[in-house]
């Protein structure tokens, strides 16, 4: 890969502006472990041809490299231009859960399946999140829903009889 990392910059110098010339040195920075410089390509790769795939990948290192602002941000370029991509919803969700914004992630999610209702994860996601927030009732209907779209999600097969607990308990506990 080093090779690779030297050929593309060499081509970068000499005056090529191909944006998939950097996305490439950006991928074989990744794998030379030089996370830092493969986010600068990404970003360069972007401004230069702002498309989904570019900005996306940007948004994902941002993640893997802990910039969770940077990758909301990138995130919410790519659904302003893309509104009906419910993935970049999703990993709008992902990013809000990263940074501790529960009523952010919920949203993001649920604009997630207002285009793709059938997404199992994203709803075992709202369930996470309805259940860090106390809202059983809330969490039993998104694990649920998890577990009807997926029944092999043991995840949320097991979550389903604590909720139904926690609702009990929380019943019995509103008893005078």
């Amino acid at each position: 890969y080093g090779l690779a990392a030297e050929n593309d910059e060499k081509a970068l110098r000499f005056g090529n502006r191909d944006p998939q010339l950097r996305l490439h040195l950006a991928s074989v920075y990744e794998r030379l472990g030089q996370g830092q410089a493969a986010i600068s390509q990404y970003e360069k790769a972007a401004a230069v041809q702002p498309t989904g795939e570019s900005l996306n990948v940007l948004a994902d290192r941002y993640m893997k490299e802990g910039r969770y602002d940077d990758a909301v941000r990138t995130y919410q370029k790519l659904i302003a231009a893309n509104p009906r991509k419910p993935a970049y919803s999703e990993a709008l969700g992902y990013a809000y859960e990263a940074q501790g914004k529960v009523e952010a992630a919920i949203e993001a999610y649920r604009a997630s399946l207002r285009e793709d209702a059938e997404n199992a994860e994203v709803h075992y996601r709202l369930g996470l999140l309805y259940e860090k927030k106390k809202a059983y009732e809330e969490a039993l209907k998104a694990y649920t829903k998890a577990y009807e779209l997926n029944p092999d999600n043991l995840r949320a097969a097991n979550k389903i009889p604590r909720m139904k607990i926690r609702l009990l308990e929380t019943k019995q506990g509103d008893r005078p």
